[in-house]
């Protein structure tokens, strides 16, 4: 078992997983047409390849696809809102103990303990 630093982001409307990860976890899987993805910084990067991926959250068992990036920076994969929708997942953020939940049907199923540093 691999473990790989995983961002669930609200907003990005699909799941993007690292080529290096990719590579290692799964085989790619060509589109039949690339896509171009609009990033962060509003730049563009053309993506040509998706895969299939599965993990566990606890006790619930994820399947789904992911386009493949070159670079996603510090993180190996990003959880994206069509990911959340399917398999029931829910954000919360809980200010008065810094935590951020990821719930499913409405029952706790991990926890994040925030810190914050000043710039």
């Amino acid at each position: 078992m691999r473990m790989l630093d995983v961002l669930f982001d609200s907003g990005a409307s699909q799941s993007v997983i690292n080529k290096r990860v990719a590579d290692v976890i799964s085989i790619p899987i060509p589109l039949p047409n690339p896509i171009n993805v609009i990033l962060p910084n509003n730049g563009k990067k053309e993506i040509t390849h998706t895969c299939t991926f599965h993990t566990s959250i606890d006790d619930s068992q994820i399947s789904d696809s992911a386009l493949i990036m070159e670079d996603l920076g510090d993180v190996d994969m990003v959880i994206g809102v069509q990911t959340m929708r399917r398999f029931g997942m829910i954000l919360q953020f809980n200010e008065e103990n810094d935590e951020i939940i990821i719930s499913k049907k409405h029952e706790k199923v991990f926890l994040f303990k925030l810190k914050f540093f000043s710039c």
